[in-house]
């Protein structure tokens, strides 16, 4: 069995020639009508919108100097410490800075201290 088709389109023969050359006019439509569609379309910009922008939060400076810890805050946080069951880690600890009383510890080192004792847990 062979079946033939045959199809007349004689606006396909002219699109095709109309791509060739880049330019699309319609089939059936007259020149003035095929110049009007290649002609610069003017178009308006668009309405800009207004942009709010608001302030950069304020820049903090930086802390200069380590924070000073007094012996009372440094005792609140061993209390804590023993009440979360750590005497065991606290009491090592103060025997790594040589003391058997928090009280014996020397001023210069409480910020020292007070960083191991959040190493502990401890809130300072």
């Amino acid at each position: 069995m062979h079946i033939e088709i045959t199809i007349h389109c004689p606006e396909l023969a002219m699109l095709a020639n109309a791509l060739q050359a880049k330019t699309v006019p319609a089939p059936s439509e007259s020149p003035a009508a095929v110049s009007a569609l290649s002609a610069p379309q003017v178009t308006t910009a668009p309405t800009p919108v207004p942009v709010t922008v608001s302030a950069p939060p304020p820049v903090t400076a930086a802390p200069t100097a380590a924070p000073q810890y007094t012996l009372e805050q440094i005792m609140k946080a061993g209390a804590g410490l023993v009440q979360a069951g750590k005497m065991e880690q606290l009491s090592a600890l103060m025997t790594q800075y040589g003391v058997n009383d928090v009280t014996k510890l020397p001023p210069a080192q409480y910020g020292a201290f007070a960083t191991a004792l959040r190493g502990l847990g401890a809130a300072l």
